[in-house]
């Protein structure tokens, strides 16, 4: 089995300062950094998780800076 070896990483937050551990596999993170779609190979992570990977924003301010739309509820 492939079993994931998970390491810790900090990333703090680039609009209210907060720091974050987030707990992912080292290779799986190389393969980000190597082009791979990161959906793809941290997909374990939270979309918030990935979101402060991404753009150094945590779910908080992301959600802060785009809100849902109210068409969004619509049917």
């Amino acid at each position: 089995m492939n079993e994931k070896e998970l390491s810790e990483f900090g990333v703090t937050c680039k609009r209210c300062k907060l720091d974050f551990a987030i707990f992912a596999d080292e290779k799986d993170i190389c393969h980000w950094n190597d082009g791979a779609f990161i959906q793809d190979v941290l997909g374990y992570l939270s979309a918030s998780e990935r979101e402060l990977l991404i753009s150094g924003n945590c779910g908080d301010c992301f959600d802060k800076m785009f809100p849902p739309s109210p068409l969004d509820n619509q049917n």
